[in-house]
């Protein structure tokens, strides 16, 4: 009876539930449903988070700043990321593009072996002799497979800048057994006689290739005229301009790549070993059918489609016409003379059109191929900062900021993420301060400048907020800190 009596009022009031989070802390249940960290604009510092029981200069600033709030609880940039898993998942799902439909979706046997079929006849389709060698190398790697290494070499473009790869040497170290366990999981069935020739095929390849090989990463740079001239790299290449004699190649194992070009048609190399070697790795990258989760169709959006990310998110949650002329200013402002910034463009995925929402693997193979061509095709590179959405959000960013907080959170993330995101954050907090301090004069600003420094970036993995205040001497002067005290910058190029 009292169960019922719970149960009618909990129904009665919608069975709402109320959420107590820390100083700090508020509860956010438009995108993380999670307690979220405050950032108040203006001046985005909350008093409530601090301890009055320190001082700015004495054991640490950081526990002044921050010693109300849970060791535990995400400050700015832990919130940011959340924040963008959160609303991205959201987004695709608001958008339910073919892709995402696909990616949910993921294909039945039948539709994988479809797949792996035509692009194993395009791929393959003309390779009966050595001499067809380079078309079909050139032909898996115009397809976007360059991943998988299936050719001994690929010679890409990235950046305005060429590149003449060989793969890992984890491929060439399989035996018997893993290539046997890897037919078995790929999408077509062999007989008992098939499997046993491609397995001694494989392992003769992988044996060859590897006695070859360098175990060390050996990298020197050529240029193009140096490379073997018998090689008929136009027909390597394709419709892809080739490199001028002049041009600059950064090789990796170039002595094991020139091997390869003079010896791929010589025993014990043949034809049939570079049709099953270049068969399995197409089959390979078409081995899977497991139904996947969101959480790892958003991992894989991003990392084979980010456009299709982004643009989900801009249309549905951020206002980029009220962001990108403000954090064009900041970064330029910050990065004069290196680069400055660009902030993310809208751009499209081209191949998006073409998507069909019921067949995934033909989706990532239009994917793979336009990635390869638009690497081909870039000219220099671009020399400025991406700023990616995760940096365009609050609480990293916020038109409603004043001057002081923007440059204190967005302008340190946006240098902390241009070098990385090392875990050395005193350089970038040491640029900021010098490009900002002649544009805030009065010690009350430049105390709420580290003040709101601290806040953001406390509880932070990696970043010791005190260490980092300790190397900035700017950090003593406005706080009037002396030899003694805890915080007081002793070396100002420590």
């Amino acid at each position: 009876m009292i169960i019922l009596i719970f149960l009618f009022f909990s129904v009665a009031l919608g069975g709402a539930t109320t959420v107590v989070c820390g100083p700090g802390q508020f509860y956010d249940s438009t995108i993380t449903e999670t307690c979220a960290p405050q950032f108040p604009a203006p001046l985005a510092f909350v008093g409530a988070l601090m301890d009055s029981r320190y001082t700015a200069c004495d054991i640490s600033f950081e526990r002044l700043m921050c010693g109300g709030a849970a060791s535990d609880s995400p400050r700015a940039l832990q919130y940011a990321e959340l924040r963008y898993r959160r609303a991205l998942r959201k987004a695709l799902r608001q958008q339910a593009s073919p892709w995402w439909r696909s990616c949910l979706g993921r294909p039945q046997r039948h539709e994988t072996l479809i797949e792996y079929k035509h692009v194993a006849e395009r791929i393959l389709g003309d390779l009966f002799v050595p001499a067809d060698l380079p078309a079909a190398w050139g032909r898996l790697a115009r397809a976007g497979y360059e991943e998988a290494a299936g050719s001994p070499f690929m010679l890409h473009k990235r950046d305005g800048q060429w590149y003449l790869s060989a793969p890992s040497t984890t491929i060439l170290e399989l035996g018997e057994g893993q290539f046997f366990q890897a037919l078995q999981a790929g999408p077509i069935a062999y007989n008992v006689i098939e499997l046993q020739q491609r397995i001694g095929y494989l392992v003769q390849m992988a044996q060859v290739l590897h006695r070859h090989r360098s175990s060390e990463s050996i990298t020197s740079v050529v240029h193009f005229s140096d490379l073997p001239s018998n090689w008929p790299w136009s027909l390597y290449l394709g419709s892809t301009q080739p490199p001028a004699p002049e041009d600059l190649i950064i090789c990796d194992d170039l002595q094991y790549v020139e091997w390869v070009l003079q010896n791929a048609d010589k025993p014990p190399l043949s034809v049939h070993h570079w049709r099953a070697w270049l068969e399995f790795h197409v089959a390979q990258a078409h081995r899977g059918h497991v139904a996947i989760s969101e959480d790892q169709c958003m991992l894989l959006t991003l990392a084979l489609a980010p456009e299709i990310a982004n643009n989900a998110l801009m249309a549905t949650v951020i206002d980029m016409n009220k962001v990108e002329v403000e954090v064009k200013q900041l970064g330029d402002h910050l990065l004069e003379g290196k680069g400055g910034v660009s902030v993310l463009p809208q751009r499209r995925c081209p191949v998006e059109a073409s998507m069909s929402p019921d067949r995934f693997d033909h989706n990532v193979n239009l994917i793979r191929a336009w990635r390869w061509a638009m690497q081909q095709t870039a000219q220099e590179p671009n020399l400025a900062f991406v700023v990616d959405w995760p940096l365009l959000q609050p609480p990293l960013f916020n038109v409603a900021y004043g001057e002081v907080s923007k440059y204190a959170i967005f302008g340190t993330t946006l240098l902390y993420a241009r070098q990385g995101l090392n875990n050395n954050m005193t350089g970038p907090l040491q640029d900021v301060v010098r490009r900002v301090w002649p544009l805030i004069p009065t010690d009350g600003d430049r105390q709420h400048f580290f003040m709101v420094f601290a806040q953001a970036f406390c509880n932070t993995p990696g970043i010791n907020v005190d260490d980092v205040l300790r190397r900035i001497p700017e950090f003593s002067e406005v706080f009037g800190c002396y030899p003694g005290q805890g915080m007081y910058v002793t070396n100002a190029t420590a």
